[in-house]
């Protein structure tokens, strides 16, 4: 399996905005693409490339450490449950103890059925 790698998103911004916009008109989301960049060049979110797209995680402070998937783009089946162990894996490494992701596309339904879902939300906790 290939590998999440962690890259700047100023390296790939020109290939990436493209793939937001998409995102966005296939599943309307609070945030811009301008948004996007400034969480990551500012170091509150991070960027991960894969062969087939990239994910971008954000962590989130609360009682309980989490991190949110934030946006994921790719070919082919879902790169959010593709890679769910290495996100996992990401997570642990900071501390988190919870994953959090929000779609309004109906086919996560399907694939993401180790996580809990209220609505849009999706959660899961993470086992040590």
């Amino acid at each position: 399996m290939s590998r999440l790698t962690p890259a700047r998103i100023e390296d790939h911004w020109q290939a990436i905005r493209p793939c937001l916009d998409k995102v966005q008109t296939k599943a309307p989301a609070r945030w811009s693409p301008d948004d996007v960049y400034a969480a990551c060049v500012e170091g509150r979110a991070f960027l991960f490339v894969c062969p087939e797209g990239f994910c971008i995680l954000r962590p989130l402070a609360g009682s309980v450490t989490t991190v949110q998937v934030w946006i994921v783009y790719g070919e082919g089946d879902s790169l959010i449950t593709r890679y769910e162990p290495e996100i996992e894996r990401l997570a642990r490494e900071i501390g988190a103890r919870r994953l959090v992701f929000t779609s309004t596309r109906p086919g996560y339904r399907r694939v993401m059925r180790r996580w809990s879902r209220d609505g849009n939300d999706y959660e899961r906790y993470i086992h040590e």
